[in-house]
């Protein structure tokens, strides 16, 4: 593993739907390694959708009508005070796909990707995505049928070659 620091905290698991798991021997995050089963897509979509909407939540501890307007929308949008349920996003977004959330340190990171040909590089490779919309983020969405493995290195090759 390439970072000294994440090593510490994560194991590389190939059954895992991220590839990563929590290292149980982790300070920081080890008492999530049992929290859920890592390789169930399903727990992993509920229990980061829950943190996801927690965190959103928390945007608002000091504002209390600021908290008030986003329980409305979140009524209103999604029928559920508390954000999106991860059953409310899987009929949104069926389970032949998966998204990949990208972050790094760019600030216009979808620009440079557009910029330089993401899709068409993906298709080439016979991955095909198109950028979407999940969960309040800009993400890539691709189907199951691809090797993840395969897929990462290809983003990070990707990356890499057009110093992103």
């Amino acid at each position: 593993m390439d970072n000294p620091k994440a090593a510490k905290d994560i194991l590389e698991n190939p059954e895992s739907v991220y590839g990563y798991s929590p290292n149980p021997n982790s300070e920081s995050i080890g008492g999530y390694a049992d929290a859920i089963d890592w390789t169930n897509s399903t727990e992993v979509a509920e229990a980061t959708n829950h943190q996801r909407n927690l965190n959103r939540l928390e945007d608002y501890v000091n504002d209390a009508d600021g908290l008030a307007r986003e329980k409305n929308r979140n009524i209103s949008k999604y029928g559920n005070a508390n954000g999106p349920t991860a059953e409310f996003l899987f009929e949104k977004y069926d389970d032949e796909h998966f998204v990949v959330l990208l972050k790094r340190n760019s600030k216009n990171l979808f620009m440079d990707f557009g910029l330089c040909n993401f899709e068409s590089e993906m298709e080439y490779w016979d991955m095909p995505t198109k950028l979407i919309d999940f969960m309040g983020e800009k993400t890539f969405l691709f189907s199951n049928e691809i090797d993840k493995s395969e897929l990462k290195d290809e983003i990070e090759r990707f990356i890499a070659h057009n110093e992103i």
